[in-house]
């Protein structure tokens, strides 16, 4: 690998001050917060206030899948820092971070402009930059497999390990990188090898035993709840890859396939970088199996890893065929693109908020004002709506709810219904779920709707109470 030109300390600085201002502009213009943040949230603010690690006081469920933010974002509330800020001012940070190992490892890997393709591919590019600043955990989780790649290219393991065993406590997927890190550290006769793992697995551990002890199992009841809501409305796992490639089914199926053969051109060459490209394709492998369903940030944490093969193997062709000047075209090209998109997304981030606040938001507004005490709401999609209002929430989707796994496994949302007997409904009008409960007697027969706050032609969730 290269030795990083002390002369490019300008650009590289330079770089990490592109991304965090494209992050900063954005998040203040838009003000966007995707709706599952906001369930960690809830779960932060109760922990800070005493509540313990629950969603609903005294329900010990864990629905969250970021147990590290989770309790970064309550030691900052503890302190007095609001949690939506903590989490942007974390996630703005861990960006700036990223962007910045980037930059040294494209220095190390590459020769010439290719050099800082990685770390402009990631300021500019649109899936990481929403991603980021989306409230949730993403930036520091891509953060952490940046930095755990860039110390076992580098062969220091130990740093590796402590990064990948951080990064397993941040998402689930993390467990897949710290085995990535021990078994090349395997491979490579690691010295001391045991040594290196000790404080990571000690701190994984560490969290099975809590969440097993406090809420009765260590996989994030989220997980489950996910796996069985999505079963039907899932894409087939081709599509999904391709989803994950942020490319669409097509294109990003085929750019799949094109990082594979870099890996294994990598891999011939006994080109470290390949370790690089093995893990990036085995996170998009084990999402797209395992998740029946890809939300947009699911693919966000792969994205750097595949900028650096894409910069690696630009920079070894431009070499081997006397291109290297092209690639400060392609680069400036490349950045003038990305930013062009980016801009273009900005107005979609503000309607999808105007959307929360004229369903989420003003429904929850409209209950603080006219609940009981004791009253609860079975709910859908309940970031927004449930982290506006703190009441109990009886969650269709069940990632907060156990109890809700097993009649959504059998598609028998109305006999949920009228087995919890709530005391007001929220409810999408066009979910394939909802549609059992809205054209119900049950529904007709015993629950009022209600006219909350906000134009008619917005609401895509309606609200209703029961008749006592």
């Amino acid at each position: 690998m290269n030795t990083p030109n002390r002369n490019n300390t300008t650009a590289v600085f330079a770089l990490v001050a592109l991304a965090v201002l494209a992050r900063v502009v954005v998040y203040f213009v838009t003000n966007y917060q995707v709706d599952d943040a906001l369930i960690t949230f809830r779960y932060a603010e109760n922990l800070a206030a005493g509540n313990g690690f629950v969603y609903n006081i005294g329900e010990r469920v864990c629905g969250t899948t970021t147990p590290l933010f989770t309790l970064l974002l309550a030691g900052l509330a503890v302190l007095g820092i609001p949690v939506p800020s903590a989490a942007i001012t974390i996630s703005i940070i861990c960006a700036g971070v990223t962007t910045f190992a980037l930059a040294r490892f494209g220095q190390e890997s590459c020769a010439g402009p290719a050099a800082f393709l990685p770390a402009i591919l990631y300021s500019l590019y649109p899936r990481s930059l929403i991603s980021d600043i989306s409230g949730l955990e993403t930036a520091l989780f891509t953060m952490l497999i940046v930095l755990t790649l860039y110390q076992l290219i580098r062969r220091h393991y130990q740093t590796a390990a402590i990064a990948a065993g951080v990064a397993a406590l941040t998402r689930p997927e993390g467990i897949g990188l710290f085995a990535v890190v021990m078994f090349v550290a395997f491979v490579e006769r690691a010295p001391r090898i045991w040594r290196a793992f000790a404080l990571p697995i000690a701190l994984i551990s560490g969290w099975l035993v809590f969440a097993y002890s406090y809420f009765g199992t260590a996989i994030p009841n989220s997980l489950s709840a996910k796996a069985v809501l999505y079963q039907k409305a899932g894409t087939d796992v081709f599509d999904r890859v391709g989803e994950l490639m942020t490319l669409g089914p097509d294109l990003g199926l085929i750019a799949y396939g094109v990082l594979i053969c870099l890996t294994i051109w990598l891999a011939m060459k006994q080109d470290r970088i390949a370790w690089v490209a093995l893990t990036a394709i085995g996170l998009v492998a084990g999402l797209a199996i395992f998740s029946p369903r890809i939300f947009y940030w699911y693919g966000a944490p792969a994205l750097p890893l595949i900028f650096v093969v894409f910069a690696r193997c630009s920079a070894m062709l431009g070499r081997r065929f006397k291109l290297q000047g092209i690639m400060l075209y392609i680069s400036i090209a490349i950045a003038i693109s990305l930013a062009s998109v980016s801009y273009a997304k900005i107005s979609a981030l503000n309607s999808e908020m105007a959307w929360y606040s004229s369903n989420h938001i003003a429904a929850a507004e409209y209950l603080n004002a006219h609940v009981d005490a004791n009253d609860t709401v079975l709910a859908e999609d309940i970031g927004h709506f449930g982290y506006h209002f703190r009441g109990k929430i009886i969650d269709r989707d069940g990632l907060v709810s156990p109890q809700v796994i097993e009649y959504n496994r059998r598609n028998e949302q109305l006999a949920f219904a009228d087995s919890v007997r709530a005391d007001w409904i929220f409810i999408a009008r066009d979910y394939p779920t909802s549609q059992a409960i809205l054209n119900s007697q049950l529904l007709r027969e015993r629950y009022l709707q209600i006219d909350y706050d906000g134009p008619a032609s917005e609401k895509t969730h309606l609200l209703y109470r029961r008749q006592h």
